[in-house]
């Protein structure tokens, strides 16, 4: 989480989409010496482990909520920060994508000895998947904006399963929310960084 550290402005109060690992927010708590971090979170069991093995830490508030639906909770305009991991690509998630990914046995996150056909199909379950109906990958990202102060940011690390010809189509969903893409140096690949302006 280092390469958050090369936002220019102070990071005070975040929003963290979705968590894949118990540590994620502490540890961008603590990356960015920020003061809160909210966690919205679809899956109360997350919340619940998370709160017992943190059970002293009082600077990260949840919010148990689906991010393609309305938040009501989630105070618009409150965060320097929106972040996810992982997230962006779960909400195109289809039945050709399960399909795909029950056929690869969840191997192509490791990409380690993956068979390149197989890799292909599954990159093509997901775009297919997306031109379908990206309607909860636009909530899922109005959401995040949502909740960020006018000069605040959203960086959302994904999936390399999002080629290229398909990162110009989620560009331009975040673009019509009036965000203004910027480079965050050492950020990982497939990295989308915005700015509200």
């Amino acid at each position: 989480m280092d390469f958050l550290k090369g936002l220019k402005n102070e990071i005070n109060d975040m929003v963290i989409f979705g968590f894949w690992s118990g540590n994620e927010p502490k540890s961008i708590l603590h990356t960015l010496d920020a003061k809160s971090v909210m966690v919205i979170e679809k899956n109360w069991s997350y919340i619940e482990r998370f709160r017992q093995n943190y059970k002293h830490e009082n600077k990260i508030g949840f919010i148990c909520a689906d991010m393609t639906s309305d938040i009501p909770a989630l105070k618009p305009e409150n965060y320097d920060l929106a972040f996810c991991r992982n997230v962006l690509y779960q909400l195109i998630n289809s039945d050709e994508i399960t399909q795909a990914e029950n056929v690869l046995g969840g191997e192509y996150r490791r990409k380690d000895g993956l068979d390149a056909q197989l890799y292909i199909n599954l990159k093509v379950a997901v775009q297919q998947a997306f031109r379908n109906d990206n309607s909860a990958l636009k909530q899922g990202i109005h959401q995040m904006s949502k909740g960020i102060k006018q000069g605040g940011y959203i960086i959302a690390v994904e999936s390399q399963l999002f080629n290229y010809e398909l990162n110009k189509d989620i560009e331009e969903i975040f673009l019509s929310e009036g965000l203004k893409p910027f480079t965050l140096d050492d950020a990982p690949s497939y990295t989308f960084s915005y700015q509200k302006i």
